[in-house]
């Protein structure tokens, strides 16, 4: 078992909210509702027994507040994020 890194977000409110996982790629998202941010890692690096691997990165784009759900579509590599603050759907991928 492991906890969500504390580099994931803005540093002060590190909430996620939900995941989403892209398994062709094995890559996880986890939205934050806290900096509207959506975090990945690397299933292939960050998994049990190798948590020291467990590296988060912010993907560039920025929602559009209160990141809830996340969910991924595997055809189109396109991942879609629902937005409580605005009622909006953010999307990001390939």
């Amino acid at each position: 078992m492991g906890a969500f890194p504390s580099t994931a977000g803005n540093g002060d409110n590190i909430l996620g909210r939900s995941i989403a996982i892209d398994q062709d790629k094995d890559i996880v998202y986890i939205s934050n509702i806290a900096d509207s941010d959506v975090a990945t890692l690397d299933a292939t690096a960050c998994r049990v027994g190798h948590l020291d691997a467990c590296h988060v990165k912010i993907v560039k784009e920025r929602m559009g507040g209160f990141s809830v759900m996340a969910t991924v579509d595997p055809l189109t590599q396109t991942v879609y994020v629902a937005n409580d603050t605005d009622g909006t759907v953010s999307l990001f991928g390939k």
